[in-house]
């Protein structure tokens, strides 16, 4: 399943008949925030290989799902995503990212592993957790 509408959209549903996956391939456009866990929960594996993240929340969104992450090694994503949960490829490389990709298909055990890591990470920055945190420190200012 592919989810959104950028501008790559077009050139992926191209690609996918050119190479006979078009009933392989879901291209579902864009999805209002309150649907996405149902999809999150669906998945085996969350792949973005953006070019630019700020932070990442959807990440953070994927993780608290349960599933292990696949990105780019760019801006704050490494902020965010470790080798504990997830794998970083470089920008715009396709083969380290087809590579992460069926290293994770084929190795269930260890996308077991970067799930449960990866909800006990998304865990930490849960308001109620980040609030009492907040809390805490500023108690300790003088």
């Amino acid at each position: 399943m592919l989810i959104g509408d950028g501008e790559e959209r077009k050139n992926l549903e191209r690609l996918s008949k050119e190479l006979g996956l078009e009933k392989e391939i879901i291209f579902l456009g864009k999805i209002f925030h309150d649907k996405l866990p149902k999809y999150y929960h669906v998945a085996d594996i969350f792949v973005l290989p953006s070019l630019y993240e700020s932070f990442g929340i959807v990440f953070l969104e994927a993780m608290a799902s349960g599933l292990p992450i696949i990105s780019t090694n760019v801006a704050a994503i490494p902020e965010v995503v470790n080798k504990k949960v997830g794998i970083l490829v470089r920008p715009k490389n396709v083969e380290e990212l087809t590579e992460a990709i069926l290293t994770l298909i084929k190795n269930e055990k260890r996308r077991r592993r970067m799930a449960k890591e990866g909800m006990k990470l998304a865990r930490k920055f849960d308001w109620s957790f980040v609030s009492e945190k907040m809390i805490e420190e500023l108690k300790n200012i003088k």
